[in-house]
């Protein structure tokens, strides 16, 4: 996508986020609990793996967003953008490794009790490690697009491809073409298309 001069850009994203927060608004107010609404504790299961991915993928970040649009310039002239980012994406990576991934491979129990899950929600534990490192490379690719000028994309794709899935998804859900089960592997399966468009 060719980069577009700042107000076009921030008029863009604006059209993206608005457009976003009314699906949003309909998905989660009308289209998800007529979906669930014979079962919402398989609604629960989605929104706890969703919160506590939502929640860990930032932290795994170390603020390398921030350091991204702070030394992009400088390293920028001095040609070495592929070390800045590779020391970025370093500790994102062991820090998923070492307090996300293994614990949640090898002691899912111990996790689910630490987050404070019901039995019943116990195996969310690996669906949130794994939409975790999703959402983390959404948002380190997405920032790397904005030191692009390239925030136009990464804002469209966040917010109106993802929520417009996501409505398709529950609709979906509520005509009986997709199964309970099926629900989270979609979800799932629909942020790893929105980390690929990115």
């Amino acid at each position: 996508m060719a980069r577009f001069r700042v107000p076009t850009q921030a008029f863009r994203n604006f059209l993206s986020i608005l457009l976003g927060f009314v699906l949003g608004a309909v998905n989660n107010l009308i289209i998800l609990p007529w979906a669930f609404a014979d079962d919402l504790g398989e609604w629960g299961l989605v929104r706890i793996v969703m919160a506590w991915a939502s929640l860990i993928a930032p932290i795994i970040l170390y603020g390398a967003p921030a350091a991204m649009n702070r030394y992009t310039g400088v390293m920028g002239r001095a040609n070495k953008i592929p070390k800045l980012l590779g020391t970025l994406l370093w500790p994102p990576l062991l820090l998923f490794s070492g307090f996300v991934a293994l614990p949640a491979l090898i002691f899912p129990d111990g996790v689910s009790s630490m987050l404070g899950l019901d039995a019943a929600y116990r195996q969310a534990v690996q669906p949130i490690a794994l939409l975790s490192a999703i959402i983390t490379a959404q948002l380190f690719l997405a920032s790397y697009l904005s030191t692009k000028l390239k925030t136009t994309l990464a804002t469209f794709t966040q917010e109106t491809v993802f929520k417009l899935g996501y409505a398709s998804l529950a609709l979906c859900l509520g005509l009986g073409w997709l199964g309970k089960s099926a629900f989270l592997p979609a979800y799932l399966i629909l942020n790893l298309l929105v980390l690929l468009v990115l």
